[in-house]
């Protein structure tokens, strides 16, 4: 009795042994399966950045100022990501009338005319709508070992584009000191910044930088559509509710149209701060005060912005603050 039980215990000892052993060799076999995927995807992205060494990113910057800097955030990734130089081409129009370097510091290639690089042996992409043969949205062939040429106003689609990704590049941005001297006059970390966008509504498309032109026929009646609910009246219905919750509340306002500030300083005397100006235009100046307003709202705590608006997008993205979009979160 007593051999069969230890023999019994011999049996299970080796039958537990032979399962370790076992075990152990799967999971050496995964581990170098996983090894193995590893490495082969580092000489994958190795031999992709080899592959592009030499070639370019060159982002044509399209509209008015957040327009430009969501479309170079974006361009700046794939450029990094695939090893390519990036190169800006930022070409004053009646959009923006300000150079790059007027408004920052950043030290990379910027062009301000087409005719000062070659664009013919790259791949191109063009995503303004309203132009002929634009395809809006296309995505981008990032191993092509091409130089890639990209005209366009919006976020590109490429497999990098990640909202962290293009937010980090945004913050990196330096403004230039006079823009910064600006911004440091004003304390805005504990107000609930506004920001109010008209132009370009069906009633205010008056100047050409807010022409519906500008825009394709879905994007008009998108246009208009978010205009109507970015009115001022909108924004005073959620302020009022925030004030009989809170009546220290104070605020801070970016608009684009003298009217509005006159609005809220008469309503909410003491309660409004803002960057006070004589013009509304896509002047250098006006350039200026953009970028400052966009830097202060990005500091605020919370931000009421116009939905399908670049300004109020760019804001959040440079301060990583909370976003309430009128018309859609009030």
């Amino acid at each position: 009795m007593k051999n069969c039980e230890i023999e019994g215990t011999i049996c299970n000892y080796s039958m537990i042994i032979h399962n370790f052993i076992v075990g152990l060799s799967l999971k050496f076999k995964r581990l170098f399966r996983l090894t193995t995927f590893i490495e082969k995807k580092e000489k994958d992205n190795n031999k992709l950045e080899r592959s592009c060494q030499g070639t370019k990113v060159i982002i044509n910057v399209q509209y008015g100022l957040g327009n430009r800097l969501r479309a170079l955030a974006s361009a700046q990734v794939l450029a990094q990501k695939t090893g390519r130089e990036f190169v800006l081409v930022w070409i004053p129009d009646v959009h923006c009338q300000a150079e790059f370097h007027d408004l920052f510091t950043n030290d990379f290639p910027v062009i301000n005319s087409l005719d000062k690089i070659d664009i013919s042996r790259a791949d191109q992409y063009n995503y303004m709508d309203t132009e002929a043969g634009s395809e809006k949205g296309k995505v981008i062939d990032h191993a092509s070992g091409r130089d890639i040429y990209v005209k366009s106003a919006f976020v590109l689609n490429h497999k990098f584009s990640k909202d962290s990704e293009i937010s980090m590049v945004l913050q990196q941005l330096d403004p230039v000191q006079e823009i910064k001297d600006i911004v440091g006059q004003y304390k805005v970390q504990d107000r609930i910044g506004l920001h109010i966008r008209r132009g370009g509504g069906k009633e205010a498309s008056k100047d050409p930088w807010d022409n519906a032109a500008n825009w394709s026929a879905k994007g008009k009646e998108n246009l208009f559509y978010w205009r109507e609910r970015s009115a001022p009246h909108v924004f005073m219905k959620e302020i009022d509710r925030l004030l009989a919750e809170d009546r220290s509340l104070q605020f801070f306002l970016a608009a684009d149209s003298d009217d509005i500030y006159d609005q809220f300083q008469e309503k909410y005397p003491g309660k409004v701060s803002f960057l006070k100006r004589d013009l509304y235009d896509r002047s250098l100046e006006q350039q200026k005060y953009a970028l400052a307003d966009m830097l202060l709202l990005s500091q605020t705590k919370l931000i009421l912005g116009s939905y399908w608006s670049s300004f109020s997008e760019i804001a959040q993205r440079i301060g990583g603050n909370t976003m309430k979009y009128s018309g859609k979160d009030f």
